[in-house]
């Protein structure tokens, strides 16, 4: 019959059936070699053990050491190893490799593979030398071991210090919606030796889907959060910096480093709106329009959905504007988005406004040379206003 393999023993042991599939074995380990007694001849011997030296230099932290893989033909009798299990186990004093050893089959039926995996992440830097040590053994304590066995592994692995902050623990940023300025946090991370390029985001917990509700600047090796409006919750974030790293062989790496953020918006002592900007500017001359619209967002405390509708009203000098537009109509707002799940996004409506066509075209004679003043006035679909208005400036020069 085909041989079949058998895994998940202890911890850095194996085992593997390489001849016949009736009775099997346990399929548990009960002992390890350091407790067995001293091993007793075998009629079956491991040999041409074949891999490929360990040389390598990672940075601690998510960079990933390669597999370690290592062949070895068996030969002798097979006979008597027919349905008995042969188990494999490991060790390694330098304690890189951490996990049980994936044992299998040459496709032959003749030989064993190992593929040894180190512990991730990597987390103690230095200089690791050692020998993996290989036991290829008749029984799960190993009282009984093939010829040639054990045999042993060198390698070399250099964990090098990684990208990291320098304070650990969570961010924690606390606002009163429509309180100004905003929270800002600062701190500074280790970078490797020659690290370039180092960036910032803040995630979702747990998503790698970007959120608005902080922006992040670097410069050097200082990581500056900056708060930005949301609406009143709490939000459960990740700030995710990333710089590239180089080996003393080449090799580059992209390394990274989280810490979490909680950033809680509490409700306001008053009804209150946020508009990014917090008021807009036009200017008309008599020979261009220098500018001729813009866009303005609006926030607010509870996603309350003051976007269905804009109207415009104008001011004059008795409240508020310098010069009266004596009836011109002067600016168009436009609702161009809103959001369709609004404690999602950072801003629920966006507003785009401009001047009216007709005075674009009409040069100097569409109102008077002056300072004016207009205000959009954002409804719910019920009729009710939002407790602020925007505010929008336009200079109608010579």
């Amino acid at each position: 019959m085909a041989p079949r393999m058998m895994r998940g023993l202890r911890a850095a042991w194996a085992c593997v059936i390489l001849a016949g599939c009736g009775g099997g074995g346990s399929g548990g380990s009960t002992g390890n070699p350091d407790s067995a007694s001293a091993p007793a001849a075998s009629p079956v011997s491991v040999g041409n053990v074949q891999f490929q030296p360990m040389e390598y230099e990672a940075f601690e932290g998510d960079d990933p050491i390669p597999a370690l893989t290592i062949t070895a033909d068996v030969s002798g009798d097979f006979s008597k190893l027919q349905d008995r299990t042969v188990y494999v186990g490991v060790e390694d004093p330098g304690q890189l490799f951490g996990a049980a050893p994936s044992v299998s089959l040459a496709p032959n039926g003749l030989g064993i593979q190992l593929m040894l995996l180190t512990r991730s992440p990597n987390t103690k830097t230095g200089d690791f030398r050692s020998e993996i040590k290989v036991n290829v053994c008749m029984d799960s304590a190993c009282r009984q071991q093939f010829a040639g066995s054990p045999f042993k592994v060198p390698y070399h692995v250099k964990v090098l210090p990684g990208l990291k902050f320098v304070e650990q623990g969570n961010i924690n940023l606390a606002a009163k919606f429509g309180s100004v300025p905003l929270p800002s946090w600062s701190t500074v991370v280790v970078l490797p030796a020659g690290a370039t390029n180092l960036r910032g985001a803040v995630f979702k917990r747990g998503f790698k889907i970007l959120s608005d509700a902080a922006e992040v600047k670097t410069e050097g090796a200082t990581v500056t959060l900056q708060a930005r409006p949301v609406h009143v919750t709490s939000r459960e974030l990740d700030l995710y910096v990333e710089a590239e790293a180089v080996t003393s062989t080449g090799r580059k790496v992209m390394l990274s480093e989280t810490r979490p953020i909680t950033y809680k918006m509490t409700a306001p002592d008053q009804s209150a709106v946020v508009y990014t900007p917090a008021s807009g500017r036009l200017v008309r001359s008599s020979t261009s329009v220098e500018v001729m619209g813009g866009i303005f967002q609006m926030m607010s405390p509870q996603a309350e959905p003051f976007y269905v509708s804009a109207r415009v009203e104008y001011l004059d000098a008795s409240n508020g504007g310098l010069d009266d537009a004596k009836g011109k109509a002067w600016l168009v707002p436009n609702r161009v988005n809103t959001a369709n799940n609004a404690s999602d996004l950072l801003f629920p409506a966006e507003v785009r406004y401009g001047l009216n066509e007709l005075c674009m075209l009409s040069g100097p004679r569409c109102m008077a040379p002056g300072h004016y003043v207009a205000k959009v006035i954002l409804s719910t679909a019920t009729g009710q206003d939002a407790p602020q208005s925007f505010l929008v400036h336009l200079d109608m020069e010579p």
